[in-house]
């Protein structure tokens, strides 16, 4: 697999399934994230967003030598993410969550990457007292956590309505931020 090389929606969003029908054997849950969620015609790579038993090594350790034998070639295997090649196809992302945050890594792990800084740069305006991080999700002027668990729990602690992914490219923002001046 060279470098930049794309494949079509369908070719990855095929050995996407398969890959999360094996993540699931080890995971509480797995989904796809990225350009295939946001059904992107063409895509570089897989992203899959797996929460882990808790505390659980052992089925990390199996997750990625159930990956290997499928033909992917770790490149990286931490504890928030595991990266791998395949000779044959495009490069997989598997990015570990907890209970706590799965919805905040889904979402930005999907994207897109202007839809996730259009979306921090709205909360920021609609509800300045709130910011959203990527690692914990929305925190309040304190630091508590207000909304990490769902997507849509996240988009509305920042007064933002829900975006379903596919729609997810960031132009959607244009009409929702109040310009200086307006009323």
């Amino acid at each position: 697999m060279s470098k930049g090389t794309r494949y079509p929606i369908e070719e990855a969003r095929d050995r996407a399934t398969g890959v999360r029908i094996v993540a699931l054997r080890h995971a509480v849950r797995a989904e796809i994230a990225g350009s295939i969620r946001r059904s992107r015609p063409d895509v570089g790579d897989i992203d899959l967003v797996v929460e882990l038993p808790e505390m659980n090594l052992w089925a990390h350790a199996q997750l990625v030598g159930d990956l290997c034998a499928l033909g992917y070639e770790p490149i990286k295997d931490g504890e928030r993410i595991a990266s791998f090649t395949h000779p044959t196809g495009p490069g997989l992302d598997v990015y570990f969550a907890a209970a706590e945050t799965w919805g905040v890594t889904l979402l930005v792990r999907t994207g897109s990457a202007a839809h996730n800084i259009k979306l921090v740069e709205a909360g920021k305006q609609l509800l300045p007292a709130r910011r959203l991080t990527v690692s914990r999700g929305v925190l309040d002027t304190a630091g508590n956590v207000v909304a990490s668990r769902t997507e849509k729990d996240i988009f509305a602690a920042i007064g933002v309505p829900f975006v379903r992914p596919e729609e997810r490219e960031a132009p959607e923002y244009a009409g929702w931020i109040r310009q200086d001046g307006e009323e």
